[in-house]
């Protein structure tokens, strides 16, 4: 999975080409997530978004470690994840595990075995 791009959140903006928020700009996804509670993947974690900040072309993510919980912390934008939500992945093969909490790099090894074998 590769990260989200600031430039995604300025000017007109990006749309998701598919999924549940097709249509929709990156910005209103990330909104929707924030407001049902949805997670965020920074890193090898999954994080709750609190707020969404875009001032000076900077474009930052407020998140908590836990649902519901408080903030606890700011990162920009580029430190978080594409998910299934603001990408179209054809290959479900490494969607799947994802979503289920599995180690990413054990998903790609496997699924470069399962390829190239």
């Amino acid at each position: 999975m590769t990260q989200l791009a600031p430039g995604n959140f300025t000017g007109t903006g990006k749309k998701a080409s598919g999924g549940q928020y097709k249509g929709m700009t990156y910005t209103k996804i990330v909104e929707a997530k924030i407001e049902n509670d949805l997670p965020f993947i920074m890193g090898s974690s999954k994080v709750y978004g609190k707020v969404l900040s875009t001032s000076d072309g900077k474009v930052t993510l407020s998140y908590s470690n836990s649902k519901g919980g408080k903030v606890s912390g700011k990162e920009p934008i580029s430190k978080f994840l594409k998910d299934p939500d603001l990408v179209v992945v054809k290959d479900q093969a490494v969607v799947l595990p994802i979503l289920f909490g599995l180690n990413l790099y054990n998903v790609i090894i496997h699924h470069y075995y399962i390829i190239h074998h």
